[in-house]
């Protein structure tokens, strides 16, 4: 009786040190493209476009509603955490690019949203504190296409709230999207996408 009481003195001291896992899913939204200028989360789109062969800006997309599905990984005793299975989706119809001719022309045109209303980018490997480039994969259009993710996490001591910031670079060829340029405005290849995201700190930091 008294090894079996010893047993489970032992355990209940050894599980807090391995920590646990726990599901987070988190609904992000917007009302309107200021909003998500204004919100420190976000989900971002940048393209180049060149008028008249001679005038280059950027234009940028946001998401304006968003869902983050995602795993903690965390060890008590390191003070470590990590996210396994981080997946987010959105609907297509919720890109904004500010000009509601041209966000017509990307749902219907280039994404063809009608038919494919939902693209998600996951990356399923552990995301650890630091900055490293993971591999992911964005689905879009009833297909799969890898992406490099460069990933930033921290622990965020005065908010107590893990930060993720990444960016990736693809483009229209690789992801097969058609090309919207008209004749005085061209779009570059390149799609730069980067993100901002908070999760509450659900291990108890040792400062």
């Amino acid at each position: 009786m008294n090894k079996i009481i010893l047993t489970l003195l032992s355990i209940s001291f050894i599980l807090p040190v391995f920590g646990g896992t726990k599901k987070y899913s988190l609904n992000r939204k917007n009302e309107n493209y200021e909003s998500c200028i204004n919100n420190k989360e976000y989900l971002r789109f940048k393209v180049e476009n060149t008028k008249i062969g001679l005038f280059t800006s950027k234009i940028s997309g946001y998401v304006k509603n968003y869902i983050v599905s995602t795993e903690t990984i965390e060890n008590y005793s390191t003070n470590n955490i990590g996210f396994v299975n981080t997946e987010i989706k959105f609907d297509t119809k919720d890109l904004d690019s500010d000009n509601s001719e041209r966000d017509q022309k990307l749902k219907n045109y280039c994404l063809n949203f009608k038919k494919y209303p939902q693209i998600s980018i996951k990356v399923s490997e552990e995301i650890k504190l630091g900055e490293k480039t993971y591999k992911g994969i964005i689905d879009l259009k009833g297909k799969k296409f890898p992406l490099n993710i460069l990933i930033k996490l921290t622990l965020n001591p005065k908010t107590k709230k893990v930060e993720i910031k990444g960016n990736s670079l693809s483009g229209f060829k690789a992801l097969e999207i058609p090309d919207p340029s008209i004749a005085v405005a061209k779009l570059s290849d390149e799609i730069w996408m980067d993100f901002a995201l908070e999760f509450p700190a659900v291990i108890n930091p040792i400062y």
